[in-house]
C-alpha cells in the first residue's frame, strides 16, 4: 500500500467489567482484517477513500455490528472503539472514539497485550535426549 495514499484506523475496545472477552473480528470492505479482544487497540492500515467497517463474533446469528461507513483522508487517523458489551445484545456498534477513550488508546499502544496466549513454536525435528 503507498504510504502517501494510505491512513490508518484505529479501534478501541475497553476491558470487559467480569471475566474474559472471546475476539470480535474487524472486517473493512468485506474483508477480515484482523481480532480485537477486550483491553486491546486494532491499528489497521488502510487507503484513503470510502470503507465499510464492521465487527463480528462467533457468539451466534447476529452476532455482528452494524456496518459503518468512513471517509479517510490521506495520512489521518481515524479511532473508533466500541464498547465491551456482546454485540449479540445490540450493544456493539462501532462509533467514534470519545477523548476518554483516546486517552485509553494512547496508554495501551505502548504496551498493547498479545491476543491469544500464543507459544514459541514447537520444535517438531529435534528428538529428546537419551535416557542414560
Amino acid at each position: 500500500m503507498d504510504t502517501v495514499s494510505s491512513s490508518t484506523v484505529r479501534i478501541y475496545r475497553p476491558r470487559p467489567w467480569i471475566g474474559p472477552l472471546n475476539y470480535l473480528t474487524v472486517w473493512i470492505d468485506g474483508v477480515e482484517r484482523g481480532e480485537l479482544w477486550g483491553n486491546q487497540v486494532k491499528v489497521i492500515q488502510v487507503s484513503a477513500e470510502q470503507h465499510e467497517i464492521q465487527l463480528k463474533s462467533g457468539w451466534g446469528i447476529g452476532s455482528r455490528s452494524r456496518v459503518l461507513t468512513f471517509q479517510v483522508e490521506p495520512g489521518v487517523a481515524i479511532d473508533l472503539a466500541c464498547p465491551w458489551l456482546p454485540i449479540t445484545l445490540g450493544w456493539g456498534d462501532l462509533r467514534p472514539a470519545t477523548t476518554r477513550d483516546q486517552d485509553k488508546m494512547q496508554r495501551l499502544s505502548v504496551e498493547a497485550p498479545t491476543p491469544r496466549n500464543l507459544a514459541e513454536p514447537v520444535d517438531t525435528e529435534s528428538k529428546p535426549p537419551d535416557p542414560d
